[in-house]
């Protein structure tokens, strides 16, 4: 039992290290980590070019399997997170592979079937290295 436990707390650290490595290469004010009982992992805050301040929060999911082009969301997390009145950013942090890939929380939970009784919920997400570009002007609204 204390093996599966340390595994889980190295899977959870490294998956937020790297996630906090890819969100500062973002060129951001701030990066921000919530404290271990805060709702989300990070807040960052970007400024676009005309001066506006935009703020987003980042949920990390960090796994040792393999990401393709799907990952298994919880159906109530995707609810939750949808409703939020900021972006919520979702980083899926592949920790072998040092691989991160993204999806949005509003654009996931319009994913989800309505009267379905599933737990969890393949979401389509993007590889974040391949679609950095893309990624930041989805912030910064360009």
């Amino acid at each position: 039992m204390i093996e599966k436990n340390r595994k889980t707390w190295y899977v959870g650290d490294r998956g937020e290290l790297l996630a906090q490595l890819f969100l500062t290469e973002l060129n951001p004010i701030s990066v921000n980590h919530g404290a271990k009982d805060d709702l989300f992992d990070y807040t960052v805050t970007f400024a676009a070019p005309n001066g506006v301040l935009r703020l987003i929060v980042v949920e990390v999911k960090a796994t040792e399997k393999p990401v393709k082009d799907k990952y298994p969301f919880r159906v109530d997390v995707i609810r939750r997170l949808s409703t939020v009145n900021v972006p919520v950013l979702l980083l899926v942090v592949d920790v072998k592979n040092n691989a991160i890939y993204y999806t949005w929380a509003r654009a996931a939970a319009e994913l989800l079937p309505q009267d379905s009784d599933k737990t969890t919920f393949p979401v389509p997400v993007k590889r974040a290295d391949e679609h950095k570009e893309e990624l930041l002007q989805e912030i910064l609204g360009t």
